[in-house]
């Protein structure tokens, strides 16, 4: 367990589903759905924002995922088997370019402007 200062939000994202086949002679993307996915992610603010060879993202930042859901229903359970390592492994790595964005300084900048927005807003009321 670390125990290095970090930061944590809940994160809820789309990850769409397509398959590959030839329409015409050509490689085309259908898609067939996506999976949602659900959990919190950590920003261990302590660390470098160097990366290794291990994860794109090395040790600065970290994903649980809560919830992994297909068309409303809860299919944690499989995709976390072993059977289907690859497509856990798969979704995780999005989770974590996903998350990435959540912490920069744009997004706490915009999550500060929306408070305040959110502030007058109540004052108006």
């Amino acid at each position: 367990m670390r125990t290095m200062p970090k930061l944590n939000k809940r994160f809820e994202f789309n990850y769409p589903v397509n398959e590959t086949t030839k329409v015409n002679g050509l490689n085309t993307e259908i898609p067939i759905g996506e999976f949602r996915l659900e959990g919190v992610a950590y920003e261990y603010s302590a660390v470098p924002q160097l990366y290794d060879g291990h994860s794109e993202y090395g040790d600065r930042y970290e994903v649980d995922i809560d919830g992994i859901y297909w068309e409303g229903k809860d299919v944690t359970a499989l995709i976390k088997s072993p059977i289907c390592e690859e497509v856990y492994d798969r979704l995780k790595n999005a989770a974590l370019r996903y998350i990435v964005d959540l912490f920069s300084p744009e997004s706490l900048q915009d999550k500060i402007i929306a408070e305040q927005v959110d502030a007058v807003m109540q004052e108006c009321i």
